[in-house]
């Protein structure tokens, strides 16, 4: 099969952020080690993205008073205002927020569990636009919706982790598995790929070039579609 452009630039460039995944084992000290491999990812984000878009770290509130637990990676409006803090994490509207991302070095049956928690916090916020729930023209996902997404350099198996995935609540569940190794797992909700008629819970791209073209294919879409939100800011004096 005939590879186009855009998947060998995706096959270099897993390359490149495998590369650097092996170079930070060099740091023995854990928390930095894992703060330097969120980075890698947030910084690779940041040059391939629109520039519409800020990726950041925080936490997501609501004009209910709802806060989400701690995320790796948001991206977020740029005509959004935050609310940033000198750590570098920042409170986060939902409403300009587009996608959550849980970086991991490793991802298997505990971890995502921990990740299965912090997702149900993203489902339970409350947007004040109501009606800001229009399709995207490509595929079908509404701009109502938050993208939840997960991003490891070695998880466990495919078919260990859609095993994993089954004993999680539905409000846990991610859209998006990414296995810089391994490949793809895409929710078989219909939103983002045809549905499969297999009765598989996830589409598996088995191909990790393949799935980080399909992975930034899915940001980029969601994220053009979103510039033109309506947002009731006004929401957030109450």
């Amino acid at each position: 099969m005939k590879k186009s452009l855009l998947f060998k630039y995706c096959e270099a460039s897993l390359e490149v952020l495998n590369s650097q995944f092996n170079v930070s084992t060099l740091i023995k000290h854990n928390a930095t080690n894992g703060m330097v491999r969120e980075q890698i990812i947030k910084d690779f984000l940041k040059k391939h993205l629109p520039d519409l878009i800020h990726v950041v770290s925080g936490q997501i509130i609501d004009s209910k008073g709802n806060y989400t637990k701690q995320q790796d990676a948001v991206l977020v409006l740029k005509k959004s205002p935050r609310l940033p803090f000198s750590s570098g994490d920042d409170l986060i509207f939902t409403e300009g927020v587009l996608s959550t991302i849980e970086i991991k070095s490793q991802l298997n049956s505990s971890v995502l569990k921990s990740i299965g928690s912090n997702i149900r916090t993203v489902r339970n916020l409350q947007p004040s636009s109501k009606g800001a729930s229009y399709t995207m023209p490509i595929c079908k996902w509404k701009i109502s919706r938050i993208l939840t997404s997960i991003i490891t350099y070695d998880g466990s198996s495919i078919e260990t982790l859609k095993k994993a995935i089954t004993a999680l609540d539905e409000s846990e569940k991610p859209d998006l598995i990414l296995d810089l190794g391994k490949g793809l797992l895409v929710k078989n909700h219909g939103l983002l790929m045809e549905m499969s008629e297999d009765d598989q819970e996830y589409i598996s791209i088995s191909d990790p070039s393949k799935g980080l073209m399909l992975y930034l294919t899915f940001l980029i879409e969601i994220a053009s579609n979103n510039a033109t939100k309506n947002i009731k800011w006004r929401a957030y004096w109450d």
